[in-house]
């Protein structure tokens, strides 16, 4: 489960640690509010516990109503204003785990079986269950390097998640560094900005898994910080994670 604040029409995922809401342009999130402070409010997340308090803002922060005056917890639900601005905190599902939930309730095809990918999905998290990394390589390794290696086409969505989730999977377990180049490679060659959950678990192992590819973490940042006009605060976040992340290798 992950956190998320719902702000207009965006759900904005809120990170492990201080997430900053106010006026400044450094904010996470950037309220253009003139009853707002320019650091006004941090929701900060530690493991399972999300809470908010006041930066000593001019003008206050309301949950449910009620005007802070210390550091309160927040649930799925939860109602917060700033200025005249309102957000709700929403508990689910991630991006990626939304996108394996559905990878693995469409994998069954008209007769009830599993096309060729989804099965030995089904074995690799089996094995994953034991902790058997290289047991999870060898079943699913090679499917997984096809999928970079056709470069003719592009790579579904649903196939290039289940290949980031096992990538990490592996990598954790066997601590080898070709499986965190392989999540960069293919990002790479997709092209897009990974996602937060991703990003945080690149920082957990990194440091534990020798020889990661600078120069392939250097590439897929430069990648997609030559989009960086076209995104906004939370994708300029996760941006500046992955820039972070490059000084620890």
């Amino acid at each position: 489960m992950a956190y998320f604040l719902r702000f207009g029409q965006r759900d904005i995922s809120l990170p492990q640690g201080k997430f900053i809401i106010g006026r400044s342009e450094d904010a996470q999130l950037c309220l253009e509010d003139p009853l707002a402070s320019r650091h006004h409010a941090a929701i900060t997340l530690v493991g399972d516990t999300l809470v908010v308090e006041d930066l000593g803002s001019r003008n206050g922060v309301f949950l449910n109503k009620s005007k802070l005056a210390t550091r309160q917890p927040l649930k799925h639900g939860d109602a917060i204003q700033i200025g005249s601005q309102e957000m709700t905190v929403v508990q689910k599902r991630s991006a990626r785990a939304e996108t394996l939930a559905r990878f693995e309730e469409t994998s069954a095809g008209p007769s009830g079986s599993m096309s060729p990918f989804g099965l030995l999905g089904a074995v690799a998290d089996k094995a994953l269950a034991l902790g058997h990394g290289e047991d999870v390589e060898r079943i699913i390794g090679r499917q997984m390097e096809q999928v970079l290696e056709r470069t003719d086409r592009p790579v579904d969505p649903q196939v290039f998640v289940q290949c980031v989730h096992y990538a990490l999977k592996i990598a954790t377990l066997t601590k080898k560094s070709k499986w965190i180049d392989y999540v960069l490679k293919l990002h790479t060659r997709a092209g897009v900005l990974m996602d937060l959950d991703a990003v945080n678990e690149l920082y957990s192992l990194c440091p534990k898994v020798p020889g990661v590819s600078r120069p392939l973490l250097r590439e897929y940042v430069g990648s997609v910080a030559a989009k960086v006009s076209t995104f906004g605060p939370s994708e300029r976040f996760v941006l500046s994670r992955l820039e972070g992340l490059e000084k620890q290798l």
